[in-house]
């Protein structure tokens, strides 16, 4: 029955490439470029090539068996070949991650570090681009849910780090977020302000009057201070430059407060009367790095949300 299976596979597989591949060359009007039906009217499926709805569903039929295939070879822990490689990367976006998020539902069956090494495998497999909004606000906050199990606990990055950061990263540092940010910073403004009181005095028929003065006082705005890439390790907030430099640095040991926001985090460190704010690009990316420094600071660290995390 196995080898049965796999015969099937062998020749859908043979049969998807062979679409793959006509796709791309040239076909006559009204002419599927896959079985050679003339036919009226056949949709086009590419900007120079037809194929037949029976060619379609065909298809559809056989891209669903190879990726049910490779999805249970992956559960039993066998390695994706070569020939298989082309048609992972063939995929559209949507049936990436729709692979992508099966693992995730399916991690209760394998231990917890195969889940991730096969994410961290597949994100590779597929050459998904991890710097697109989807990423970020679709599917690693999924990725966040599923592998963070316990307080304190964050799963790896999931793809690549920055170039430059090897030499910044610590034997033993774990890397668990990394996208672009504003860090602001509260500093001290001077503000025109009234001094002193306005009044009237009366003596006999000459009145004296006094009146409010100008002075100034201090208030505190958050100002930028940096923009750019972060990276969040287990033990530290690396605002990066692209040559892998960093202007400064906060130390998650030495956060004493910590303060939930809708659009990132803000953050007070012991020995600093005033905050810094930790702003994601939005609010969805915003919520990923208050979710992962929350499972970072300190037992005893003042935690104040001011909204829902997911």
């Amino acid at each position: 029955m196995l080898e049965n299976n796999y015969q099937a596979y062998e020749n859908a597989l043979r049969e998807y490439y062979t679409w793959h591949n006509s796709i791309h060359s040239q076909s006559s009007l009204n002419v599927c470029s896959v079985c050679g039906k003339h036919e009226k009217g056949i949709p086009y499926i590419s900007k120079r090539s037809q194929v037949c709805q029976s060619c379609v569903d065909k298809i559809a039929s056989h891209k669903k068996l190879i990726k049910d295939f490779l999805f249970n070879k992956t559960i039993r822990h066998e390695k994706v070949n070569s020939q298989e490689i082309p048609f992972l990367i063939s995929l559209s976006d949507e049936d990436k991650y729709d692979f992508l998020f099966r693992l995730l539902d399916f991690h209760d069956h394998l231990s917890l570090k195969e889940a991730l090494e096969l994410v961290r495998e597949f994100i590779a497999l597929f050459q998904i681009p991890t710097d697109t909004p989807y990423f970020y606000e679709t599917f690693f906050p999924a990725f966040l849910q599923e592998f963070t199990t316990d307080p304190n606990l964050l799963p790896v990055w999931c793809a690549d780090i920055p170039i430059g950061f090897q030499d910044v990263k610590k034997p033993g540092e774990m890397v668990h977020y990394i996208d672009k940010i504003t860090i602001l910073h509260q500093q001290p403004v001077l503000k025109k302000k009234k001094a002193g009181k306005l009044f009237t005095l009366t003596w006999g028929r000459e009145q004296i009057y006094s009146h409010a003065r100008a002075g100034e006082g201090t208030d505190f705005e958050f100002f930028e201070q940096y923009q750019g890439t972060v990276v969040i390790t287990s033990n530290r907030i690396i605002p990066l430059h692209s040559d892998g430099s960093s202007p400064f640095i906060f130390l998650i040991a030495r956060i004493s407060s910590l303060k939930i926001l809708s659009s990132g985090i803000e953050i007070t460190l012991d020995g600093h009367d005033r905050p810094y704010q930790l702003i994601g690009l939005n609010d969805k990316r915003g919520q990923n790095i208050g979710f992962c420094i929350m499972h970072l600071v300190k037992k005893g660290t003042q935690i104040v949300s001011l909204v829902d995390t997911f």
